[in-house]
């Protein structure tokens, strides 16, 4: 992850690739380079994981989705969508 990008991909959308700090701080200058090179659809999904870098992200939609109770402790967990945000 940590190479340039040389063409930049139409769309990435990573699901739960926040769950911890390393993959966080992998993922993130990921999206960055990906956007930067001009990507479009730059889309995460996530279950509402610690390292989401929520500050340079803007929430798309919000969903209900069933989860096994034994590894999430419900039945339904909510997950949401969002899209890196512009810089400021």
């Amino acid at each position: 992850m940590g190479r340039r990008m040389r063409r930049a991909p139409t769309w990435c959308w990573p699901g739960d690739a926040f769950y911890d700090r390393d993959m966080a701080g992998l993922m993130l200058p990921f999206l960055e380079r990906a956007s930067q090179a001009g990507a479009r659809w730059l889309l995460v999904g996530d279950p509402g994981r610690a390292y989401l870098p929520r500050e340079r992200l803007t929430e798309v939609a919000t969903y209900d989705v069933p989860v096994e109770r034994v590894i999430e402790d419900a039945d339904i967990k909510p997950a949401t969508v969002w899209r890196l945000s512009d810089p400021e």
